[in-house]
């Protein structure tokens, strides 16, 4: 790679047989990173006049150009002035008289080479894979960031490969987006970066363990997240028709926690559950898990007075939804048969069209659409 490069500085005039002996302007040539100011000089200059500038490259790769054309004398005839490179073209140049002056122009030259073309990107579990192509480089630095720049000092370095135009970034954080950029390495100048890439790590679907209904107007929701992201939260949603509908039961933002408590549940019923695993840049959805409150049993029934064809029953109700039906039977029969249904608050009942001098075993049982649990 060439270190120095010789630009020329020129004033000549556009057309031949004009009779101007100066010109009058100044120019500037700076770096066009920082501004550091490479080259300066003003006239007037003389008909003809060429200024050689010899530029290191390799510490200044993008050059800022400027040509400020003030004035010429005697006449108006057109001058030419210009940067030039040998076999690189021109980086700014004016054509003027003097009706047209004072005329400012500014061209940048950038002398890095030409940068790589991103041709694919995709992600896999904690993965990234790069793919680019290039006609001539040999090694290739990846840059990496977690948010869009379009400055290559906000990205990091995180791999490079010799003879090869592929790279997979690996352990990175599930749910995550990174955004990529590939430069040539050269001896002394590297390319200019690729454009800016980006890819979203797949999030894998939380566990839905298992729905522990063992005490009574709870369920515990026991799950196990599957990621390494510390970003973001859990989700648990519960439907009390099947799946219809659902509603948010919490939002958990410790991620190290492997449960939940859902409590003040109704009793006897039905609930499915599901997980949402969210990311700043990803979400994924569990499946579904149904489980059933306990229902529990009617307490204290008693029969407190018979008739000819009838007896009189009272219990108390503990459950907190549904109804209660009561049953009866002959003593020694094998099957039983209701009597009625009545509210979940109604804790009496007179049982009648019963035969004279049989005896009857009875029972209340608590009923919902899910369950029913019997007190005998």
């Amino acid at each position: 790679m060439v270190s120095e490069y010789t630009v020329t500085f020129y004033i000549v005039p556009a057309s031949f047989g004009d009779d101007k002996d100066t010109a009058d302007g100044e120019f500037w040539v700076r770096d066009a990173n920082d501004g550091e100011l490479l080259a300066n000089n003003s006239g007037p200059w003389s008909l003809n006049h060429l200024e050689d500038i010899t530029i290191d490259i390799d510490s200044h790769p993008v050059i800022e150009f400027e040509i400020e054309a003030q004035s010429s004398s005697p006449g108006s005839v057109d001058f030419f002035w210009a940067f030039d490179g040998d076999e690189m073209g021109t980086f700014a140049q004016i054509t003027a008289d003097d009706s047209e002056l004072p005329i400012t122009e500014v061209g940048v030259w950038d002398t890095r080479p030409p940068s790589p073309n991103i041709d694919s990107v995709s992600s896999t579990a904690g993965e990234v894979d790069l793919s680019w192509s290039h006609p001539d480089a040999n090694d290739y630095e990846i840059l990496r960031a977690e948010s869009t720049g379009s400055n290559p000092l906000d990205y990091s370095p995180v791999g490079t490969t010799s003879g090869l135009t592929t790279f997979t970034d690996t352990s990175l954080e599930d749910g995550e987006r990174y955004y990529y950029r590939v430069r040539a390495v050269y001896p002394g100048t590297d390319s200019q970066p690729t454009n800016e890439v980006d890819a979203t790590t797949p999030l894998p679907t939380p566990a839905l363990d298992a729905l522990d209904t063992a005490t009574a107007r709870e369920i515990v929701v026991e799950y196990t997240l599957t990621d390494n992201s510390s970003d973001g939260d859990l989700t648990i949603e519960r439907s009390d028709d099947g799946g219809l509908t659902w509603t948010t039961v919490t939002t958990v933002t410790n991620l190290s926690t492997t449960e939940y408590t859902d409590s003040g549940l109704l009793d006897g019923m039905e609930y499915a559950y599901r997980l949402t695993r969210e990311t700043d840049h990803a979400s994924v959805q569990s499946g579904t898990l149904p489980a059933t409150t306990i229902l529990p049993a009617p307490t204290g029934l008693e029969a407190l007075d018979t008739g000819d064809e009838s007896i009189d029953i009272v219990w108390d109700a503990t459950h907190n939804t549904g109804q209660t039906r009561v049953d009866y039977r002959e003593t020694g029969a094998n099957e039983w048969e209701t009597f009625g249904i009545v509210a979940r608050d109604t804790v009496t009942e007179t049982i009648t069209g019963l035969l004279n001098g049989e005896e009857y075993e009875l029972r209340v049982v608590a009923v919902t659409d899910d369950a029913e649990e019997v007190d005998t």
